[in-house]
This record gives C-alpha cells, sequence and structure tokens, in this order.
C-alpha cells in the first residue's frame, strides 16, 4: 500500500496530537482508551490517549499531569482543537477505542472505567460517537486518517477494521 499521508504522528500513553489532512494519527491500546475527534467539514481532528479515567483520584495536585485523565485532557485535547482549527463542539464526531481488561484483576476494571468515563465526557459536551471498538482482553493499534476521518482498528491477533 502506498502511504499517501504527509506525516504519521505517534501518540504516547497519557498524551493527545491534533491535524489536518493529509497527516495521520497513530497510537497502540489496551486498557487505556483512544478517543478520535474529527470534523469532517474542515478535515481536522485529534486522537487522546488517556490512561486512567477521572483525575480526582490523583491526591498530589502538584504531579497532576492532566493528559493522563480522560476528564481533564479531553478538555484540552477540544481546546487545542479549538484554538488551532476554530472548530467548535457542533462541527465534531467522535470514535473511540480501547478500554480492554488486559491487567487480570478482579477489584479493577480500568478499561471498563475509561469506556465509562469517555461516554459520560462526550455527552456533556454534546459530542456525538459515530463508530466504537471498546472492551475485550486484547489490545488495539490504530491509524486516524485525517482526509477522511476513518480509522483503521487492529485488534491484536484479529483482522483489520475500518471504521
Amino acid at each position: 500500500m502506498t502511504n499517501t499521508f504527509e506525516n504519521i504522528i505517534t501518540v504516547g500513553v497519557g498524551d493527545f496530537a491534533i491535524g489536518k489532512s493529509p497527516n495521520m494519527i497513530r497510537t497502540n491500546l489496551g486498557s487505556c482508551i483512544g478517543i478520535c475527534l474529527f470534523s469532517p467539514l474542515r478535515k481536522v481532528g485529534g486522537l487522546f490517549h488517556a490512561l486512567l479515567p477521572d483525575s480526582s483520584c490523583n491526591r498530589s495536585s502538584q504531579e497532576l499531569q492532566p493528559k493522563k485523565y480522560v476528564d481533564t485532557g479531553f478538555q484540552l485535547l477540544f481546546e487545542s482543537l479549538k484554538q488551532e482549527f476554530f472548530v467548535e463542539k457542533s462541527l465534531l464526531q467522535a470514535k473511540i477505542f480501547g478500554g480492554a481488561s488486559v491487567i487480570r484483576s478482579s477489584t479493577v476494571s480500568v478499561g471498563q472505567d475509561n469506556i465509562k468515563a469517555t461516554h459520560s465526557i462526550l455527552k456533556e459536551y454534546n459530542i456525538p460517537i459515530i463508530a466504537e471498538k471498546t472492551g475485550g482482553t486484547k489490545g488495539y493499534a490504530i491509524d486516524f486518517k485525517l482526509d477522511t476521518g476513518t480509522i483503521i482498528c487492529r485488534q491484536f491477533g484479529e483482522k483489520e477494521v475500518e471504521l
């Protein structure tokens, strides 16, 4: 396959990136959640790779890293898209990925908590979720094409899916 993308941006855990067509944003997810925001009108978007659902679990505000949490990191992603590309909520749609149960524990379900927190914040911002591939027990690799808003999702050991 020929690479038609000008730049491939890789996003690590607790970080996000924004860009415009013809760029592509890429990440790998386990129990983390990937939130992809896209404006079909402007062909711009962003991908946020959240580690944990809620910043209130961090007891020391001096050590708070806002991009690690769904609640605070999502706000930063949205504000970055708004400032850089003048995108309002009404122009955005979301696709979410990850939240797998890759860490076996009977007391903590980080993946499920991340999924719930993501649904909650997108509802709060009134941004529709138009595609979702979450949960399971295997991690995900995603490529977010900013020319079309398409996500190529590969759940480890499974066939590639285009959403």
